[in-house]
Parts: C-alpha cells; sequence; structure tokens
C-alpha cells in the first residue's frame, strides 16, 4: 500500500510538471505565431514598396525613353523644315536670278552656295555708270569654311566675277562677312562727302552695307578696280 502512495504522487507531481511545460511550450508557441504574424506583415509592406519602386522606375524608363523619342522628334521636324526652305529657296531662284548666274553658280556649287540669311540676298547694281551695264552682288557661303560673303558677277560677262569674304580677303578685308546684317544700293552722287572717283557718271551705284552694331561699309567701283571703305576711316 506504501508504494501504491509513493507511485501515486510520483505520477501526479509528473503530471503537475508535464503540464507546466506544456503551458510553456503554448506559450513559447504563441509569441512564435505572434512574431511571425509581424515579420509576414512587415514582409508584405516591403513587398508593396518593393512593388512601387520597380513601377517607379519603370516609369523612370519610360519617361526617358519617351524623352529621347520627343528630342528624335523634333530634330526630325527641325531637319524637315530646313530642308523645305532650302528646297523652297533653290526653286525660287530662277525667279529673282539671271539663268547665266545660275549656271555660274552651279559650276561653283562645290564650293559656294547663295543662302539667304539677310534681306534682300543679292542686289542688281550700275557699279560702272554705263547704261546697261549691271552687276549682281550675291549673298553666298563657302562651304568648307562656312565664312560669308558675297560674289559680284558681270550680268552680260559672268566668267568675270569677284569673291568678296567667304574665304578671300581684299585690300586687307576680313574674309568673312558674317557680320553684314543687311545691304543696299545708293547713288555715287549722294555719297560723295565719303569718298573720292577719279571720274563719276550719274547712273554710277555704289552698295551700303551694314554691320550687326550698324557700322556702314561702302562698297563700289573706281574706274575699273572694286574698293571697300569704312564710312568714317
Amino acid at each position: 500500500m506504501k508504494n501504491f502512495y509513493i507511485l501515486s504522487l510520483f505520477i501526479f507531481f509528473s503530471c503537475s510538471h508535464s503540464e507546466e511545460k506544456i503551458a510553456q511550450y503554448q506559450s513559447q508557441i504563441e509569441a512564435l505565431t505572434t512574431q511571425n504574424s509581424s515579420l509576414q506583415s512587415k514582409l508584405v509592406n516591403q513587398e508593396t514598396q518593393l512593388n512601387a519602386l520597380h513601377h517607379l522606375v519603370k516609369l523612370q524608363q519610360e519617361n526617358d525613353s519617351l524623352s529621347k523619342v520627343i528630342k528624335d522628334l523634333d530634330t526630325k521636324v527641325i531637319n524637315q523644315q530646313v530642308n523645305g526652305e532650302m528646297i523652297g529657296f533653290d526653286a525660287n531662284l530662277i525667279y529673282h536670278l539671271p539663268k547665266e548666274i545660275l549656271t555660274l553658280m552651279e559650276s561653283l556649287s562645290n564650293e559656294y552656295k547663295v543662302i539667304a540669311d539677310i534681306n534682300p540676298f543679292f542686289l542688281k547694281v550700275n557699279f560702272s555708270g554705263s547704261e546697261g551695264d549691271y552687276d549682281h552682288m550675291i549673298r553666298i557661303e563657302h562651304i568648307a569654311t562656312k565664312k560669308k560673303g558675297f560674289i559680284i558677277v558681270d550680268e552680260t560677262y559672268t566668267e568675270n566675277f569677284l569673291i568678296l569674304g567667304a574665304g578671300e580677303r581684299m585690300n586687307g578685308s576680313s574674309d568673312d562677312f558674317s557680320f553684314i546684317s543687311t545691304f543696299f544700293v545708293e547713288k555715287l552722287d549722294n555719297m560723295k562727302n565719303s569718298i573720292e572717283v577719279w571720274k563719276s557718271d550719274p547712273r554710277q551705284e555704289v552698295v551700303i552695307l551694314y554691320s550687326s552694331d550698324h557700322i556702314p561699309v561702302l562698297f563700289y567701283r573706281d574706274v575699273s578696280e572694286f574698293q571697300l571703305k569704312w564710312i568714317g576711316d
């Protein structure tokens, strides 16, 4: 009987100890479950943030790509406009310049091209004063150097021409007349206070060129020689 009581006590204490362990384990399981739930929630939040970040990166890539497309389109539009203007300009030259002068310019097309960066881009001038003796003074650009100037062509004898600027110097002048913003024809008689010529005719004309600084330059013929003079020299 004594042994029976001892065994019962042993079983009782053993069961009590097991219940405490079980309670501890259950408490640990609950804590781990709570911690796991918290980690799961954080993981979901991180995945949401990561997806948002991926979306932002994708949007940025699309925006960068779109900017490049827009830039390419802008370049094409500008080139198309420039080409259209040049095609229209070249096509309309036949309405402004004599056929013989256009033939000359075509023969010089590897070196020079007619441009219209100033208005007007050409003048018809009677430099000599002789009746019916006209020259054309045309705005040009030297293709290789991009330097600008003028070509003066005899309307009758187109093989007689002079390059002013556009890579060529005359009487110590600049070889680039890009600074000229406009030019026009004036009677020589109206400019006699500014220049002296050996002989003049009432029909004789000069060309006044204005720089972008509004400084006038006279271009004229004295006998058979062309002269260039800054007014005020």
